[in-house]
């Protein structure tokens, strides 16, 4: 399986890390490479304290780190829009999971593809 999946997390720094319920305003984002070729990458997310556009900063962090999917609790419209954009497929995964927890529902096809909103 090609891509990389990223996972917006409020702890940790690897697998364990857990999901946080926001896209745009997580600390930090774990990116793995489905294939399980490179170690996950922690990526800090410097726009979290912005008033306005953490959303969008954090869509354009990830597609400029080659992110083809993101599974997140919730997506803000700016960060839905930019992401489907630049082409990331978006996933919704529910709240407390790991990193490791999310890759695995992925994997198995589990996760649910979210829905395009209309703003």
């Amino acid at each position: 399986m090609n891509g990389r999946l990223a996972v917006p997390v409020r702890d940790g720094v690897g697998l364990q890390a857990r999901l946080d319920r926001q896209l745009g305003r997580a600390a930090a984002f774990v990116v793995v490479d489905l294939d399980g070729s490179v170690e996950p990458v922690y990526l800090i997310n410097e726009g979290v304290q912005a008033e306005q556009g953490a959303g969008i900063g954090a869509a354009a962090l990830l597609l400029q780190h080659g992110v083809t999917a993101v599974a997140a609790e919730h997506f803000g419209p700016k960060a839905e829009q930019a992401l489907r954009a630049g082409g990331a497929a978006l996933y919704t995964a529910p709240g407390g999971l790991t990193v490791a927890e999310v890759l695995e529902r992925f994997r198995a096809g589990t996760l649910v593809r979210h829905e395009l909103k209309v703003y």
